[in-house]
């Protein structure tokens, strides 16, 4: 993004993993996080709050990284919870495996079980379509070829389809299995356990 203050001026925070090649060329935020293409602007400042809905559109129509904006190559990786997982389904555009890791790693949200995002109170901040604010404490790294994108009454869903892999983080390391099947049990408890539900578990269990 030209003219964007924050570009390279500001260094990465101590502690976070090795920054991907392809995400060198974003700007950096004033507590050291990289500032994902997705991120837009409130009050003249990009706010992690904040989605750009331009880019999910250049997302769809161009088929490039939901967080570097780099086309994206064969392998697509959907970062989504436990629930969406088995639901084969994403609020959001896939992104490359090596920034997906970074964000599964390093991101404040996806790192800290009890963190919340903090709502904006804000009537022109465009918000995420399906966004919620809940936060299940580990994610997947749902690995496509292929995936739907189709238009709801309340925004874009995107089907993910058939994972050639999936991996499981959590507070910023691969989840152990034990973890993986609490979150998946969670989850059938909150969505039911129809024969559906449960062959889909059975597929996306670690082994």
């Amino acid at each position: 993004m030209p003219n964007d203050p924050t570009r390279m001026t500001l260094p990465l925070r101590p502690g976070l993993p090795r920054l991907p090649g392809r995400m060198r060329h974003l700007p950096v935020d004033d507590r050291g996080y990289p500032i994902p293409e997705f991120v837009s602007r409130l009050d003249g400042k990009r706010d992690f709050r904040v989605v750009s809905l331009d880019h999910l559109a250049k997302c769809i129509r161009e088929d490039v990284c939901w967080i570097c904006g780099q086309p994206l190559e064969e392998f697509k990786v959907f970062v989504i919870g436990p629930i969406p997982a088995i639901r084969g389904i994403s609020n959001e555009p896939p992104s490359h495996s090596e920034c997906a890791e970074f964000a599964a790693a390093a991101c404040p949200f996806l790192l800290l079980p009890k963190a919340q995002h903090r709502q904006v109170d804000n009537p022109r901040v465009r918000k995420m379509p399906g966004a919620t604010k809940s936060n299940p404490g580990i994610c997947c790294l749902y690995t496509v070829r292929g995936y739907a994108c189709h238009e709801k009454p309340k925004g874009v869903i995107f089907q993910t389809g058939r994972a050639v892999r999936d991996d499981w983080y959590t507070q910023g390391r691969r989840a152990e299995r034990s973890e993986v099947l609490a979150a998946l049990e969670d989850s059938m408890r909150t969505i039911g356990r129809n024969a559906a539900i449960v062959k889909r578990v059975a597929e996306l269990m670690p082994t």
